[in-house]
C-alpha cells in the first residue's frame, strides 16, 4: 500500500468537503434570512385573511404561558374579535406552517397553510373545512384519504389553536399530548414503575379492560376504560393493590392479577401442519393454556404494505370467542390506519366475538359505524388476521379449512370450467348478453368461462373455441353459454374519426375530444370510448365505456391508472366503484354519488363517463 498516496487523497477529500461546507454555509447564510422574511411576509398577510373584517393586529405575549409545543406566535385582532394564531406541525414532513383565526367565543374564522413539504398538497385548501366550526365540529371534520397524516396533523393544530384561545381566556387545559398523560397515569397508579407492557389477557377479566405490567418488576396497573381519562388501578408483585381505592376496585384489581398469574400458555408444535399454507406462511407461533384457550400470533398484509405485514397477537378461548387482540408491529401509515392499529380503536371491536360477529363488520360499508374512514384497508386486513385466527384454531383442533382466498377461489372455479386455460381478462361487454353476471375470455383463445353470479360461489360454464359449452351443464346454461359465445364472435366493430372534434371551434368539444383515445361503434349502434381523465394526476386514469343505443351504459372499466394503489386505486378495480354506473342513463349515472375520502378519484372516473355520453351525443349531431 502507497501511505503517501493514501494520505494524499485523504487530505484532497477532507479539503474538498471543507470547501463544499463552506459554500453551503455562505448559501445559507444568504437564503436564510430571505426565506425568514418571506414567511414573516407571508404569515402577517395570512393574519388577515384568516380573520375577514379584522382592523388590525399586534403581539400577544405567550411567553410563561402553558401553550400547546405547535404554538409558536399569537397575533391580538386590536377590536377584540380574536386571535390569529401562528402553528407549526409535522405532516408527512416536517415544517407544515399554519396560520388559524379563532374568535374570543372560540370559532374559527379561517385557516390558511403558508409553508410546507407535503407531497399531495391537500394541505393547501384544508383549511376551508373549518371556517364557523367550534371544537366539537372542528374535531368532526373528515381527513382526506390519501393524505391521512398530513390533514390529521391540520386537523389536530386546529384544535390546539381553538384550545389555545381558551387558555388564554383563563381555562384550565391539560396540553399534554395524550401518550404522555397515559405513561403518566400509569406511573401513578404504580409508583416506581416506569416502563409499562400491555399485557395479553388469556382470559376475560371481570370489570378490566386492559392490565399493564411493569417490566422492572414492581407489579401492575389495572385500566378500567380505554384511554388517560380511565381508573387506574396499581396492584404490586405479590398481587396486593396499592393506593387509594375503593373496596370493589381493590377486589377488581387484585382478582384481574391473580388470574394473569394463574394463566400459563405452553407452545404448541406447528410441524406436524407445515404443509397448510395458512399456518406456513401467516402464522409465527401458537400457544394453548389447560382450559383450551388458544394465543395465536398471525400476520396479514395492510394498507401501504403489502410487503411489511401487520402482526397481531390473538387470543380466543375454549368457547370460541376472542379474550384480546393486540398489535405486535405494522408498517402502516401512522393516521389514522396506524394510530387505529395502537389505541385500541380497532381490536375493542372484535374483544367478546365468535367467529361469525367477527365477521359481519363490513369495514366496505361507509354506513357502518365503526368504519375507519381512510383506512378500511388497514381494518380489513386486521379483520382477516382475527378470521384466520379462527381457521387455525380449527385446523389445529382436526377440521378440514378452506384456507384459499376469494381471488384464489374464483380463479380455480374459472380453470374447473375451462380445463388447461389458467389466464382469463373480464370480456368487456358491448352488447347485451342475456342470463350472465360475466364472462371471462381465455388469453390462450381456448374460450371462454361465462359467470352466473359475483362471486366463487356462482355458477362457472365454459365454452371452448368453436362456442361449444364444455363439462356437464343444465341444458338451459348450455344454450345460454352457447349464445352468449356466438354473440361475442359476430361482433362487428367501425373506428370512429374523431379528428374534426379535436379542432372544433366550440372549447368544450375540443376538451371533451382531446382526452378521448378512440370511438368504436359496433353493427347494433352501441358505442365504445376509450377516455382519459384527471384524478391526483394528469390523465391519470384510462376508462373504457360502452354506451348502448338505448342510451344506457352497458360495461365501464379501468384500463390502467396511476391512482394511490391502495385508496383512490381500489374504486377502480372493476367492480367497485364502477358497478354503480351500469344499466344507467346519463341522467342516473350523473346522480351516482362520489366516494366520501377517495372523492378526487371517483370524481374523475365520474366526469368520464358523463364525457362520454356527451362525446355520443355530439358525434350523433347534438352539437359540435
Amino acid at each position: 500500500m502507497d501511505i503517501k498516496k493514501s494520505l494524499k487523497d485523504v487530505i484532497v477529500l477532507v479539503a474538498i468537503c471543507a470547501v463544499f461546507a463552506t459554500v453551503l454555509a455562505a448559501v445559507n447564510s444568504v437564503t436564510a434570512p430571505i426565506i425568514a422574511e418571506r414567511l414573516e411576509a407571508a404569515a402577517n398577510e395570512a393574519y388577515m385573511v384568516v380573520m375577514p373584517g379584522a382592523n388590525g393586529f399586534k403581539d400577544f405575549d405567550i411567553s410563561g404561558k402553558n401553550l400547546y409545543p405547535t404554538v409558536k406566535e399569537v397575533k391580538e385582532e386590536t377590536s377584540g374579535m380574536g386571535y390569529a394564531i401562528k402553528l407549526e406541525t409535522k405532516g408527512y414532513d416536517k415544517g407544515m406552517i399554519l396560520i388559524v383565526g379563532v374568535t374570543t367565543d372560540g370559532v374559527v374564522t379561517g385557516a390558511t397553510c403558508i409553508d410546507s413539504n407535503e407531497t399531495n398538497g391537500d394541505e393547501k385548501s384544508y383549511g376551508n373545512n373549518f371556517v364557523g366550526k367550534d371544537l366539537a365540529g372542528a374535531g368532526a371534520v373528515d381527513l382526506i384519504s390519501g393524505s391521512t397524516m398530513t390533514t390529521t396533523a391540520y386537523r389536530s393544530a386546529i384544535l390546539d389553536a381553538i384550545n389555545t384561545v381558551a387558555i388564554l381566556g383563563g381555562a384550565q387545559i391539560d396540553t399534554r399530548p395524550e401518550e404522555v398523560k397515559f405513561q403518566d397515569a400509569l406511573e401513578a397508579a404504580l409508583p416506581g414503575g416506569k416502563v409499562f407492557t400491555k399485557v395479553v389477557l388469556l382470559s376475560a377479566l371481570e370489570g378490566i379492560d386492559a392490565v399493564y405490567e411493569a417490566e422492572d418488576g414492581k407489579g401492575y396497573v389495572c385500566l378500567i376504560g380505554t384511554d388517560s381519562t380511565g381508573i387506574f388501578l396499581g396492584v404490586d408483585a405479590d398481587g396486593k393493590a396499592v393506593g387509594e381505592m375503593s373496596d370493589e376496585h381493590k377486589a377488581l384489581a387484585e382478582a384481574a392479577i391473580a388470574s394473569v398469574k394463574a394463566n400459563v400458555a405452553v407452545d404448541v408444535d406447528l410441524t406436524p401442519y407445515m404443509d397448510n399454507s395458512l399456518i406456513a406462511n401467516y402464522v409465527n407461533y401458537v400457544k394453548k393454556t389447560g382450559t383450551g384457550t388458544y394465543m395465536i400470533e398471525i400476520k396479514t398484509s395492510g394498507q401501504y404494505t403489502a410487503n411489511t405485514p401487520i402482526v397481531i397477537l390473538v387470543v380466543i378461548d375454549a368457547d370460541g370467542r376472542v379474550i384480546d387482540s393486540q398489535t405486535i408491529s405494522h408498517a402502516e401509515t401512522p393516521s389514522p390506519g396506524g394510530a387505529k392499529l395502537e389505541d385500541g380503536a380497532l381490536n375493542s371491536e372484535f374483544i367478546g366475538k365468535n367467529e361469525s360477529e367477527c365477521n359481519e363488520n363490513d369495514y366496505g360499508d361507509p354506513t357502518d359505524s365503526i368504519i375507519i374512514n381512510g383506512a378500511t384497508f388497514t381494518s380489513n386486513a386486521y379483520k382477516n388476521a382475527i378470521l384466520n385466527a379462527f381457521n387455525v384454531v380449527k385446523i389445529l383442533s382436526g377440521e378440514s379449512v378452506d384456507t384459499r382466498t376469494e381471488a384464489e377461489k374464483f380463479q380455480d372455479a374459472l380453470e374447473a370450467a375451462l380445463p388447461g386455460s389458467e389466464e382469463f381478462t373480464k370480456y368487456f361487454k358491448v352488447e347485451i348478453i342475456e342470463g350472465f353476471d360475466s364472462i371471462y375470455e381465455a388469453a390462450d383463445g381456448a374460450g371462454y368461462v361465462c359467470v352466473i353470479g359475483s362471486d366463487s360461489t356462482g355458477t362457472f360454464i365454459g365454452v371452448d373455441a368453436s362456442g361449444v359449452a364444455v363439462g356437464e351443464v343444465s341444458e338451459e346454461h348450455k344454450a345460454l353459454a352457447e349464445a352468449a359465445a356466438a354473440k361475442i364472435s359476430a361482433t362487428e366493430y367501425t373506428d370512429i374519426d374523431i379528428t374534426e372534434y379535436k379542432s372544433s371551434e366550440d372549447r368544450n368539444t375540443k376538451i371533451i375530444f382531446r382526452s378521448i383515445n378512440s370511438v368504436k361503434k359496433t353493427a347494433t349502434g352501441n358505442y365504445v370510448i376509450e377516455i382519459k381523465s384527471s384524478g391526483y394526476g394528469s390523465e391519470s386514469m384510462v376508462v373504457k365505456v360502452c354506451i348502448g343505443s338505448d342510451g344506457k351504459i352497458l360495461d365501464a372499466q379501468t384500463l390502467s391508472n396511476t391512482e394511490t394503489p391502495n385508496i383512490g386505486g381500489v374504486q377502480l378495480v372493476d367492480g367497485a366503484f364502477n358497478s354503480s354506473f351500469i344499466g344507467k342513463n346519463e341522467a342516473e349515472a350523473g346522480e351516482v354519488d362520489t366516494v366520501t375520502g377517495v372523492t378526487v378519484t371517483t370524481s374523475a372516473f365520474k366526469q368520464a363517463i358523463t364525457r362520454c355520453f356527451t362525446a355520443v351525443a355530439i358525434i350523433e349531431g347534438g352539437a359540435n
